[in-house]
């Protein structure tokens, strides 16, 4: 169990940005936030609205999906949010699994400190939401994380910015996770 959680975490953990666009499932929605409208990208076992400025990868760091954020003149660093999925040998409380991910994050990430963390719903399923600060190949970053299962499956939904640029785009990615639905 505690390999499997060790390469969840390291999944958990897509913060570098990517090149080139690979096409996507996706399903116009009329749906707008503040900036712009949203399609809809269906998963395996789950669906997501995002920004249509967004560029969206497949199977990429280990996550299912990634939706990257436009390229900004002068950024070093490509805010994202990813997707990651994985089947757990045995029914586990989310509790239990935010326990195991937050051990290993602490060892992963240089400087990890937990900035909060609630217990969320999405769908009909209690979720763990947590946001921490931490150091990652010579870069600042922050993080949010949302970790739901259902059906020994896990889902992580993982935000991830320079701590400089995190609040500029956490209202989009709080947008994206609302929208989150499993199947």
């Amino acid at each position: 169990m505690k390999k499997l959680l060790t390469l969840t975490s390291l999944l958990a953990i897509v913060f570098l940005a990517g090149c080139g666009t690979k096409t996507a499932t996706t399903t116009p929605s009329t749906t707008t936030t503040t900036a712009s409208t949203t399609q809809t990208f269906d998963g395996t076992g789950f669906s997501i609205q995002y920004p249509t400025a967004r560029t969206v990868k497949e199977n990429v760091y280990g996550a299912s999906v990634m939706f990257f954020s436009p390229q900004l003149s002068g950024d070093q660093f490509r805010e994202n949010v990813g997707i990651v999925t994985e089947i757990l040998p045995t029914d586990m409380a989310i509790a239990d699994y935010y326990t195991s991910i937050k051990a290993q994050l602490t060892n992963m990430i240089k400087d990890y400190q937990e900035l909060s963390n609630e217990d969320i719903t999405i769908g009909d399923v209690t979720a763990k939401k947590i946001v921490y600060v931490g150091t990652q190949s010579n870069y600042k970053l922050k993080w949010m994380q949302v970790l739901v299962i259902k059906n020994k499956v896990a889902y992580v939904i993982n935000y991830t910015a320079s701590a400089a640029t995190f609040d500029q785009f956490s209202k989009e990615a709080d947008a994206m996770v609302k929208s989150f639905v499993l199947k």
